[in-house]
């Protein structure tokens, strides 16, 4: 189930930014989205300029179940 709900996360970032582009208005020049691999993306502000590196050998974090605790279990301070 959790697993499930991790797939789609990718795809509705996708989804969510590109509306946003367009509802902003913005000129698109390319994209890079979905896929299977994982990307380092470099981003300069003050030039707008922007790399994109797709990575290896990356290792996916395990998926770990949440841990449900009663509310009044709970002590911050």
């Amino acid at each position: 189930m959790i697993q499930n709900n991790f797939a789609r996360i990718g795809r509705q970032n996708a989804e969510f930014a590109l509306q946003f582009v367009k509802d902003e208005e913005f000129d698109l020049v390319s994209h890079s989205l979905l896929g299977t691999q994982a990307r380092k993306v470099r981003f300069n502000p003050t030039t707008g300029s922007a790399q994109q590196k797709f990575l290896t050998d990356v290792e996916s974090p395990p998926i770990v179940e949440p841990i449900h605790v009663a509310a009044d279990d709970i002590t911050f301070f």
